[in-house]
């Protein structure tokens, strides 16, 4: 991981928007945006790209980030090509810290392990991490039991589990309560090694105990213990009729489940007067200004499907929302989503 306030070099790549194919450009133009976590930005002027290795590594490109621009804890590449039909994947790196003590200073790096078996965090005196509140050293490995820390709504005998099937019966302990496990998960406890089998809820009923789930099994059990748990995903309850049945064969029924969620917002171009490749009219609601800002707008239709721009601003009154350039300006009707 790359250390905060310290300069780095990266990589980003270009591919072809309708393929994914990598593109080795050397003529025309890259222009890339850095945006870090408190919000400010740096954009390099247009440069000529250079390809790292054509043949080895075709489509990828290096770019430097200064120690000022490494002073965050988190920040995103963005970026645009003068090759026609192509997009900069964007890039998302976040910075670590070392400590600025000394090692072997209160709050610096451990130097020792003393007699005892304790990690020494400190040289002043006995302030030491013994192995007894920490780890036995001799053990080969450490393994961590994530169900010690489930609180189960059920817990109980599972059976019916079919390799592919999508259903499966608890016993009757299980509730009287038509749908009241949606939303929740259930775990297969019984599921060969590590890899527990986990699902969401989508249907639960209660005359014959049998739920459905979000997607198939893939391992049969036919007698086994299982949990269901955890806090109901968002959105499940209400759009489960809707969209869960499509969600295996259907794009837009994913996006329809996520819009749900509140946490995608969809919109389409409405009037491409005084359009460009910054700024558009939307049918957006929303009221507020600049609501959208550092968000990610990610093109849906026309010529600009797939491609990604940082919001900058937008305004409430008008619906113009501006972002950072595009290849060519947006048209009517053009659909979008905000990430």
């Amino acid at each position: 991981m790359p250390i905060r306030g310290n300069a780095i070099t990266a990589v980003y790549q270009l591919r072809e928007q309708a393929t994914d194919a990598p593109i080795n450009q050397t003529d025309g133009t890259h222009q890339l945006a850095w945006h870090k976590a408190d919000g400010s930005r740096m954009t390099t002027p247009p440069f000529t790209p250079s390809p790292i290795d054509p043949n080895v590594m075709p489509g990828l490109y290096a770019f430097q980030l200064s120690a000022t621009d490494a002073d965050t804890d988190y920040g995103k590449l963005t970026g645009i090509s003068s090759a026609a039909n192509s997009v900069i994947e964007p890039v998302e790196l976040s910075f670590d810290y070392l400590p600025a003590v000394p090692n072997g200073s209160l709050g610096g790096l451990p130097i020792a392990i003393d007699a005892a078996g304790g990690v020494l965090v400190s040289n002043l005196g006995d302030d030491s991490l013994r192995k007894d509140s920490i780890v036995d050293f001799a053990l080969s490995k450490i393994k961590f039991n994530p169900d010690a820390l489930i609180y189960p709504l059920w817990s109980g005998q599972v059976t019916n589990i079919s390799a592919g099937g999508i259903t499966a019966s608890l016993d009757q302990q299980a509730s009287d309560e038509d749908g009241s496990y949606v939303g929740h998960m259930i775990r297969d406890l019984d599921s060969v090694g590590d890899s527990k089998q986990e699902r969401i809820i989508v249907a639960y009923d209660s005359g014959s105990k049998q739920v459905t789930v979000d997607r198939a099994w893939f391992e049969s059990t036919a007698f086994g213990s299982a949990i269901v748990y955890g806090q109901e995903v968002s959105g499940i309850r209400s759009n489960v009729s809707a969209n869960i049945m499509a969600i295996n064969n259907s794009a837009q029924a994913a996006i329809n489940l996520a819009l749900a969620t509140g946490l995608i917002f969809a919109g389409q171009v409405v009037d491409n007067a005084g359009s460009s490749q910054v700024s558009v009219t939307t049918d957006l609601t929303e009221t507020n200004n600049n609501q959208y800002n550092g968000t990610t707008m990610v093109w849906q239709s026309g010529p600009l499907v797939g491609q990604r721009a940082v919001v900058q601003a937008y305004d409430g009154t008008t619906k113009v929302i501006t972002f950072e350039v595009v290849n060519i300006p947006p048209a009517v009707g053009d659909a979008f989503i905000i990430v």
